[in-house]
């Protein structure tokens, strides 16, 4: 699963984009919240590689989280094709054969998103948590702590 910052986000254009995005990408990859098995097409020959571009319409608070959301709701929505494997003559245990996609949509399948996870971030200002800080409540923050949750 390769997840990635696109477009001109002010909050996630950059470094910070990337250090965002690399928080989101391994909650997704490090744990068994995808099940790789089931994007294997020929097992140590071909899988589907997914790739997930994030772009922010505002930058006004708490990104991280809204980038694990989004990135949540795209792995669900994603309809995964039917392929149908050809041989390749004599030499196939070698070679992937022929990948034929089915380009029937019901014929798909979805990624199983159930162990998947969000990112939750708090803010410490003064004695109190705040979840879902705004961009002045972050710049007061004298910390903050984000934890992937399932």
């Amino acid at each position: 699963v390769i997840l990635g910052v696109g477009g001109d986000g002010p909050a996630v254009a950059g470094a910070s984009g990337d250090r965002m995005m690399s928080s989101v990408s391994s909650s997704v990859t490090s744990t068994a919240a995808i099940d790789l098995e089931s994007l294997c097409i020929q097992p140590g020959k071909a899988c589907w590689l997914l790739a997930v571009d994030v772009v922010a319409a505002s930058d006004r608070g708490s990104m991280i989280d809204a980038m694990s959301i989004a990135v949540r709701a795209a792995l669900a929505d994603a309809k995964i094709p039917k392929v149908t494997i050809g041989a390749v003559g004599d030499d196939a245990g070698d070679e992937v054969g022929e990948l034929e996609v089915d380009d029937d949509p019901d014929a798909c399948s979805r990624i199983d998103v159930s162990r998947l996870g969000v990112v939750v971030t708090t803010s410490k200002i003064g004695r109190h948590g705040v979840i879902d800080a705004t961009e002045d409540e972050e710049a007061c923050a004298e910390s903050t702590m984000s934890v992937a949750v399932d």
